[in-house]
């Protein structure tokens, strides 16, 4: 094939561009690492996004086939910088592991541009690492504890170690200018808990952590994420891939076809590359150029758009990248500049043109927590104005465009954009919202809000269908279901759904349809102890794609678009219920007291089989009860003495409903409620031990001979507290014999 001038010197930039990175990488990797055969990773670490020209991954974590930079380092000015994504890297317990204080030592030796011949002359200062310091101090580094005293601490100093934690804006430049000047720093710790007592995520991580603001002069940037390291020992350290570094990965996957490199490799380029993507912001100088010019040659201008006939995969790695893009610039758009994104016609959708924008006036009542409906869209690009009272900008109020709030950047396909709804603080009685992509309007009210009751104001909104059970009318309802937005909401005080429009335009029957919804979610407040009356309804939302499993818990439970329409079908929900929405449902009601390890995905079940029980009596249950079923599994059970299935760990709760019936549950689950916070069991043995005690005094038997023939654990110090009752053995199992 032969390659037009322009593109041939193209094609060898990159190749040189990518060349010079790993060179200098593999250089100053290989004077580091020197002969260390293992290093140290902890359990919990930052993910790094490396990208800058002459910033290098030191050591990555690897899970999954994806390696994941938790040391990184690079040059800052005349001085350099190496990062660490968690503090235990400054335990000197770690300088007893010979390789790992190897490490250490030649990290801080390039840090500071010296050699071991040197190293007792380095003037070192550091901050929040005591033990560490005292070490060096001992090993006859001459150490200044310059806590709280940057930026005079910086003085005279070759190297400057410490955390990012509580770092001023102040601070953080003087760190860069001390780098600049051809001074080395040190900075360990993670980004994780700072984010989440800061409120931020990946878009204002970049440039408001601390850590990030002096790391971001070299080209690396600490990720929210967490690298989760099971190692006890040391691991092997690998060979260092160069799609870890994301100007790397982004030279691989512009010049070699996705078929041609190895599955390992592609994964780690794409992974690297989105996550950097991800953090950085979009008006990155260095890096985001590149990134541009390589989108642009691929695809001359033209926006990629997932869908379920375009699925959006790693073997085609550039589109995921166009799409990370796109999706991140307009989720950061100031709400004057936001456009509506070619996506958003696919999912969530646009209503016409000619839809009318009306302005509404919704009462809110903050008794009721989280997300209070407007029956209001979002079109997207439109620009919606939200009055309230002047009380309610200090409150802790949200206002939300979109129910489909699932997340996809970590799945290997996308059908639809990976994020797709936005929100804002209300910080002002009259705020600006907008949404690229559109949705519906929500006021989401905080736990505790002490607000009393008030009007909230919304403008240049479209109507959208919304049943509210008890208040809409039929002859409303035929109103209702007729408005142009794409989404619809069917509900109750206990339970909404939200619905493609064109699932309801031939609902009839909304009111009956919600009163057996009605019934279902106050059977599980009844299981669970629970009152009827739920300081919020439960939610139900469908969607293009979700982030996990064929439907999942949560607020709200998401579930795939066909899906609605099966449970907004009537007469088949009381010819055959569904199995899999009552699952959902009864993990929003599963308490962890009574839920421990390895039970997430049975006790919920007791909320499926007691709706049947209880409302659908007629229809058929899962396969997997069915008593040939479960003899089956019972047999398998005692046959390997263990069982990871979720039916078969769901027997003996069903063989104790069975022979004492369903209120035993309902009066111990009440007493779990009124255990004080501070009293309820912890560790997974007092958990065991507390369910054998309460089921067997509420019983009035010793459930201990049945306990451990289920092998559930329970500790002698328990049996022994229900050795007086009668003992219950289990049903009789005459099958076994």
């Amino acid at each position: 094939m032969r390659i037009g001038n322009a593109m041939w010197l193209r094609t060898l930039g990159v190749v040189l561009l990518m060349l010079i990175v790993n060179v200098s990488a593999a250089s100053d990797r290989g004077r580091i690492l020197g002969d260390a055969k293992t290093c140290f990773l902890p359990k919990f670490a930052s993910l790094f996004s490396v990208y800058g020209k002459n910033a290098f991954v030191v050591l990555s974590e690897t899970a999954d086939d994806e390696a994941m930079p938790v040391i990184a380092a690079g040059t800052i000015g005349r001085g350099r910088l190496v990062v660490m994504g968690k503090e235990s890297y400054l335990d000197p317990k770690q300088l007893e592991h010979a390789d790992t204080g190897a490490i250490l030592k030649q990290l801080f030796l390039w840090a500071a541009k010296s050699t071991p011949d040197r190293q007792s002359s380095l003037k070192i200062g550091t901050w929040d690492c005591k033990g560490l310091s005292e070490t060096l101090s001992q090993k006859g580094f001459a150490i200044r504890d310059i806590t709280k005293k940057i930026p005079a601490g910086l003085e005279g100093m070759d190297l400057v170690v410490g955390t990012p934690y509580g770092l001023t804006e102040a601070d953080t430049s003087a760190l860069v200018a001390f780098a600049r000047k051809g001074g080395g720093v040190i900075l360990a710790g993670q980004s994780w808990s700072w984010a989440q007592k800061e409120g931020n995520n990946e878009r204002t991580i970049a440039t408001e952590f601390p850590g990030n603001r002096v790391a971001r002069a070299a080209g690396i940037l600490w990720h929210t994420e967490l690298v989760w390291s099971n190692n006890e020992t040391p691991p092997a350290i690998a060979p260092e891939s160069p799609s870890t570094h994301a100007l790397a990965a982004l030279t691989l996957l512009r010049t070699t076809p996705a078929k041609e490199i190895p599955k390992v490799t592609l994964n780690n380029a794409v992974y690297n590359l989105l996550k950097t993507v991800e953090i950085l912001p979009t008006d990155d100088p260095d890096f985001m150029p590149e990134l541009k010019s390589a989108l642009a040659q691929q695809f001359g201008g033209q926006e990629v758009i997932p869908s379920k006939q375009n699925k959006i995969t790693n073997q085609n790695p550039l589109a995921r990248i166009a799409v990370t893009v796109a999706t991140n610039r307009v989720q950061n758009l100031p709400v004057e500049q936001i456009v509506a994104s070619p996506m958003a016609e696919f999912f969530p959708g646009i209503p016409p043109k000619s839809a009318p924008r009306v302005e509404k006036t919704i009462k809110i009542d903050p008794k009721t927590v989280r997300w209070h409906s407007t029956g209001l869209y979002a079109s997207a690009g439109d620009v919606i104005t939200v009055t309230v009272p002047d009380d309610a900008t200090k409150s802790k109020l949200k206002l939300r465009i979109g129910t489909h709030k699932d997340k996809l950047w970590h799945l290997d396909k996308w059908e639809r954009a990976p994020e797709v709804t936005r929100t804002f603080d209300v910080t002002s009685n009259v705020m600006k919202i907008a949404s690229a992509f559109g949705g519906l309007i929500y006021l989401e009210v905080p736990e505790e809000c002490s607000l009393k009751p008030f009007q909230m104001k919304v403008a240049n909104a479209v109507q959208a269908p919304r049943y509210v059970h008890g208040e809409t009318t039929s002859e409303q309802w035929k109103v209702e279901r007729t408005y142009a937005a794409p989404w619809a909401e069917v509900g109750s005080d206990k339970l909404i759904f939200t619905v493609p429009t064109a699932d309801i335009v031939q609902l009839e029957n909304p009111q009956e349809l919600m009163t057996f919804w009605n019934k279902i979610m106050d059977a599980d407040a009844e299981l669970a102890a629970i009152p009827y009356d739920r300081t919020s309804p439960e939610r139900f939302t469908f969607d293009q794609q979700i982030s996990a499993g064929y439907m999942h818990a949560g607020y709200p439970i998401m579930a795939f678009l066909p899906q609605a329409k099966e449970m907004m079908n009537l007469p088949e929900l009381l010819q055959k219920g569904n199995w899999g929405a009552f699952h959902e449902l009864g993990h929003n009601h599963q308490e962890p007291e009574w839920t421990w390890d390895g039970l997430g995905e049975v006790t919920v079940n007791l909320f499926s089989v007691y709706n049947f029980n209880s409302i659908l009596p007629q229809a058929r249950q899962h396969d997997a009860i069915d008593l040939d079923e479960r003899i089956k599994k019972v047999k398998e059970f005692q046959a390997k003495g263990d069982t990871d299935d979720p039916f078969a760990r769901l027997i003996p709760y069903l063989e104790l409903k069975e022979q004492f019936g369903w209120q035993p549950f309902k009066n111990v689950f009440a007493k779990y409620q009124k255990i004080p916070k501070d009293q309820k069991p912890k560790s997974l043995q007092e958990r065991k031990d507390l369910w054998l005690v309460m089921f067997s005094e509420e019983v009035k038997h010793d459930l201990t001979p049945f306990y451990d023939f289920w092998k559930f654990g329970a500790s002698d110090t328990a049996k022994q507290k229900v050795q007086h009752l009668p003992p219950w053995k289990g049903p009789d199992r005459a099958y076994l014999n």
